[in-house]
């Protein structure tokens, strides 16, 4: 019975030593620089490096003549240079129309409405004259697909609502006011929009993916098309071209801006 007084003390002892142990482990440690190694290298002349390989030089030259050649093809003209700009500008009220037009040519039906980002866009215009490939692949350099949804109204409101809010996206097929940074007073193919009707909507995988916000686009039913909205432009372009006219738009009132 003596001995527990003893074992309580020394279990003490042993709590005290280690919660010490520990507050001294838990101190910060502070680092300091103590040393600095400095090396330079020097960069070697022109004239000092290897020399190219010829062979892999010319199997490049070969490929690279015949891109120029391709990327400088003209396909069409424009009437005038065709500036991109929100909410509603000639460039994107042709690149918008050109998909509406060719998509319903893919799939042999109606669109509804084709609507996509202002940024997919790349350019800020479309020179007047000559319109080259090339200039159409810097017009839309991603690879993104044409798809076709069948939205119903919800989704169509969702969708030139967020359009209003980021400032005005191309659109065909379709007209609305901007109040508020959202869209009213919608009308699809000369009818307001109508409740629980299903649209057939054109747009860019990108967006139909959720792209830009467009997260309420990703359960809607659709079909998704083989055809790039680059390849979509060049073929609408050499179409006009080979109808002898030219490429043109004119600022209207699909998107029109109410001011408070």
């Amino acid at each position: 019975m003596k001995k527990y007084p003893f074992c309580l003390n020394l279990f003490k002892v042993c709590i005290v030593a280690c919660l010490l142990l520990l507050g001294f482990s838990c101190k910060p440690k502070h680092r300091y620089l103590s040393d600095v190694k400095v090396k330079y290298y020097q960069m070697a002349k022109a004239d000092s490096l290897p020399p190219a390989d010829t062979t892999l030089e010319r199997l490049i030259a070969g490929y690279r003549v015949k891109l120029d050649a391709e990327m400088n093809e003209v396909v069409g003209k424009t009437a005038k240079e065709l500036l991109h700009f929100q909410p509603i500008s000639p460039l994107g009220i042709w690149a918008a129309e050109t998909i509406h037009r060719q998509t319903a040519l893919y799939v042999g039906q109606k669109i509804d409405i084709t609507c996509f980002g202002h940024n997919g866009l790349r350019i800020k215009s479309l020179p007047n004259g000559n319109v080259t490939r090339g200039k159409l692949f810097e017009l839309m350099p991603f690879d993104n697909f044409l798809v076709v949804m069948d939205a119903d109204s919800v989704a169509i409101q969702q969708l030139l609502n967020l359009a209003a809010f980021k400032g005005g996206w191309p659109v065909a097929g379709a007209t609305y006011e901007v109040q508020n940074q959202k869209a009213q007073q919608i009308i699809i193919q000369g009818e307001p929009l109508q409740s629980g009707k299903i649209y057939k909507l054109a747009t860019s995988d990108y967006v139909a993916n959720g792209g830009d916000n467009a997260f309420f686009l990703k359960t809607v039913k659709r079909k998704e098309l083989t055809k790039l909205m680059r390849d979509a432009f060049i073929e609408g372009v050499i179409s006009t071209q080979k109808a002898g006219q030219l490429l043109d738009a004119e600022i209207d009132e699909r998107v029109k801006i109410i001011k408070k």
